[in-house]
């Protein structure tokens, strides 16, 4: 009858031993690869005890020919030149709320003293320059800058006293 106890005792334990075994084999094996990971990044030549050899500059398939800064619009490159702070609207001239939204930005402006610009999404030239600017993609949308820097932005609907009030902060 001894013999029958030390069997099933072994039985009800090779279960959790072996899922004990499977849990230190995959820590083992997650350990590897980390480490493996780590070697093949830029860490490895400052573990090896050596600073990483330059590496040979890649010429480039093309010479950048883009400026650095986008060139604005002729109408908001004049604006910016005579004011601190210029509210900007892109809008579609094919739509009644975004006329309405285009209308509230100038008076808006014009209650706050700042420059304004107002950009019709039909001008397809201008629209690509300030998607590069400042990535306008809906309309109607109001941008809040100072400098070339944008320091707000509205989209959608905004009466002209969020606009002023908006319009003022960007100026502090």
């Amino acid at each position: 009858m001894g013999a029958d106890t030390a069997l099933m005792t072994f039985s009800t334990r090779m279960p959790f031993l072996l899922v004990a075994l499977g849990a230190v084999a995959a820590a083992f094996a997650l350990l590897l690869f980390v480490r493996g990971r780590a070697s093949s990044s830029a860490e490895a030549p400052a573990a090896q005890g050596g600073p990483a050899p330059p590496r040979a500059a890649r010429p480039s398939a093309r010479p950048a020919t883009r400026p650095a800064t986008p060139p604005l619009p002729p109408g908001l490159a004049r604006a910016l030149a005579g004011n601190r702070v210029v509210v900007l609207s892109v809008f579609s001239p094919n739509a009644a709320a975004d006329r309405l939204v285009n209308a509230e930005a100038r008076a808006g402006a014009q209650l706050a003293g700042v420059g304004f610009v107002a950009v019709p999404t039909t001008n397809a030239e201008a629209a690509a320059r300030l998607y590069e600017l400042s990535e306008v993609l809906e309309s109607p949308t109001v941008l809040f800058l100072r400098g070339r820097v944008e320091k707000n932005r509205f989209v959608g609907y905004s009466d002209r006293e969020l606009i002023a009030q908006a319009a003022e902060n960007t100026a502090r």
